[in-house]
């Protein structure tokens, strides 16, 4: 029988990596850096001990154990997770996928036709056509276009961001500011440029007739009755919904995020790979690598596609935020030529992974993998019941949802709507015990702090059952909502874990992906900590019990504050966070230990804590020229 091991905390992060190309495939969300969690797969295990991810999303914790020689199993509720997860660790006959792919854009390549346009007696080829939207104007109903050279203009002559002019000269809007984008009914698209293969980008109206011919392809000519059309109305009940203002903007349906034309030769081709998946004759591991080239397409030939001269060098950009963020101004992107792009990403993720797993390496079920030495599991389900034997994992390695930081049921359901049919599944959306916050609470369902404390407490409680006793459950974390991290530490505390001395490390981010839209969201801190708990239970500290918990915790910040500003005078926002979170964390564990079982103090908590750690910043700190500085007559005596 194996002894017990004395493994400490992990004490150093690492300077994190842009992602390899197995993970570059498919777009999924809030990916944590490859090294940051294979230096923790091997700080925490050896070879062929077995990894669980409880909540595997991009699949990194499975192919970084796997590659370090352990086993591994996946978890996750959402089915897009599951496999890309299972897809970044596919093995295959790279010479023959190459020839499968070719032969496939061979017998499709006929759909290029509809993005050929006749000019002044030459034919050319579409890469790609900006389109901007029209709507109508709330007070004169005449059609605004909202392109840049619209925008209303201040009094200053500078632009007002998100309102247009009425193109009725005439309109009283005009004289008042202009009209927001959600303001007026949305009634169409109009095409304002296009880039030909080959050429620059070239003004509509450059050449007579061109708009019409763009606008009136639609490809419905290569429908068939017999098709499967992925579509469903999107639910009003989504925080997605009513965040990206989608039903405002014209989207009721998943179909209306893509034009006509794309959409239709999308279902084209969907339904040509759902045709080979039927025919026994051709190894369906192909068929498979094809639909997940496909799927990862989708993210890049929709209405939430754009370019911009100040990012990716003016090449299209899509889908680089955690929401459904649909451009006044969008690409129309050539359909085959994203397709082709995608293939030569699937082929270059696979042969890394063909040069960084050992051959051989197989996806087995839960009950061959417990009596192997390799190999790894996906499972999509929720991590709450897991067919694992008591004790039988040597560390639980994840990074749990942030709150309500990503909504991934809804925004996944883009893909999964598609997924679903490939799949034969009997969803495209399982949400019901997704462990995350909503923010509107009008929407029926809402989830809240509690919800999200009761779906984590429930997981991390079966993490506890299979865990081995020496252990550990490592996880990434952040977010500057207090209510949210109280949560989750509940839900550990709840199922059984502590927080061991020096068990808190902080993270960077990869330093080029600081500057996205997600990130430079107010509510994330550009870093991650890592935490190391352990199974057991806090020396309760009955005093504890006896403080009122906002003035508790606003005391306890307060002084943290002060500890900081008596060591320097100055720090940048990310230095500030570290500081206060690296201490707070602790203390806050204990004190949740001591109330573990007191509702009211929780509900105070979720009710009222989720800004005072901002509150009390900002009362005692000041931000000027990129810095905090602590404010005039405040101390730093506690």
């Amino acid at each position: 029988m194996e002894g017990i091991r004395m493994i400490e905390p992990i004490a150093k992060s690492v300077k994190p990596k842009r992602h390899t190309p197995q993970y570059q495939m498919h777009k999924y969300f809030a990916r944590r850096p490859y090294n940051v969690f294979n230096n923790l797969v091997k700080h925490y295990t050896k070879e062929n001990d077995l990894v669980l991810d409880v909540f595997c999303g991009g699949g990194v914790t499975v192919f970084e154990s796997v590659k370090e020689n352990r086993r591994a199993i996946g978890v996750d509720l959402n089915p897009l997770a599951s496999f890309i997860t299972e897809m970044q660790m596919k093995q295959v006959d790279l010479t023959a996928l190459e020839k499968f792919f070719d032969k496939f854009l061979e017998s499709v390549s006929y759909l290029n036709d509809y993005y050929k346009i006749d000019i002044e007696g030459a034919t050319k080829e579409i890469e790609w056509t900006e389109w901007a939207y029209v709507i109508e104007c709330p007070n004169c109903h005449s059609p605004i276009l909202l392109t840049e050279e619209n925008k209303f203009l201040k009094s200053d002559g500078k632009k007002k961001n998100g309102f247009y002019n009425c193109s009725n000269p005439y309109c009283e809007l005009n004289l008042h500011g202009g009209v927001k984008r959600v303001a007026g009914k949305q009634i169409g698209s109009e095409p304002i440029a296009v880039k030909f293969f080959g050429e620059g980008i070239i003004n509509i109206n450059k050449y007579n007739n061109l708009s019409h011919q763009i606008i009136k392809v639609t490809a419905d000519d290569e429908l068939q009755e017999n098709f499967i059309y992925p579509d469903a109305p999107i639910s009003v009940d989504w925080d997605r919904t009513n965040e990206d203002k989608l039903i405002e903007k014209g989207i009721q349906n998943f179909s209306d995020f893509f034009t006509t034309r794309n959409y239709n030769l999308n279902v084209v081709i969907f339904n040509h790979i759902l045709d080979l998946k039927k025919d026994d004759t051709i190894d369906q591991n192909l068929v498979d690598c094809l639909y997940f080239a496909f799927s990862s397409s989708l993210r890049y030939t929709n209405k939430m596609s754009k370019v911009s001269d100040h990012w990716e060098n003016g090449k299209p950009s899509a889908m680089d935020k955690h929401a459904y963020w649909l451009p006044n101004v969008y690409i129309e992107s050539n359909v085959l030529l994203q397709l082709k792009n995608r293939m030569e990403a699937i082929r270059k993720g696979l042969a890394f992974t063909e040069q960084k797993i050992s051959s051989g390496i197989e996806m087995l079920d839960i009950d061959q993998l417990l009596h192997s030495n390799s190999g790894f599991s996906v499972l999509n389900q929720s991590s709450d019941v897991l067919p694992l034997p008591d004790k039988s994992i040597n560390a639980v390695i994840t990074d749990p949802p942030y709150g309500s930081n990503v909504q991934y049921g809804e925004l996944s359901a883009y893909w999964n709507i598609w997924y679903q049919q490939y799949r034969h599944l009997d969803s495209f959306i399982y949400n019901e015990k997704e462990a995350v916050m909503n923010r509107k609470k009008q929407i029926s369902g809402f989830k809240d702090a509690l919800h999200y404390e009761n779906m984590l407490f429930r997981v991390f409680k079966e993490s506890h059952r299979v865990l081995k006793d020496d252990g550990y459950l490592v996880f990434t974390f952040n977010n500057k909502d207090l209510s949210v991290w109280i949560a989750l530490l509940r839900a550990v505390t709840k199922a059984g874990f502590v927080l061991p001395e020096e068990g808190v490390i902080f993270q960077d981010y990869i330093e080029s992906y600081k500057n996205t839209a997600h990130l430079r969201y107010s509510g994330n801190i550009q870093g991650d900590f890592i935490y190391s708990f352990k199974k057991g239970k806090y020396e309760i500290n009955d005093s504890l019990k006896e403080y009122e918990p906002l003035m508790y915790i606003e005391t306890q910040i307060s002084r943290i504050i002060n500890q900081l500003y008596a060591t320097n005078i100055v720090y940048n926002t990310a230095e500030l966070y570290q500081g206060i979170f690296s201490e707070i964390i602790e203390i806050l564990c204990k004190y949740i230990a001591a109330n573990i079982e007191n509702e009211s103090v929780f509900t105070t908590i979720f009710k009222k804590a989720g800004t005072i750690l901002e509150t009390v910043i900002n009362r005692k700190l000041e931000f000027k020229e990129g810095a905090w500085f602590l404010r005039t007559g405040e101390s730093t005596n506690e």
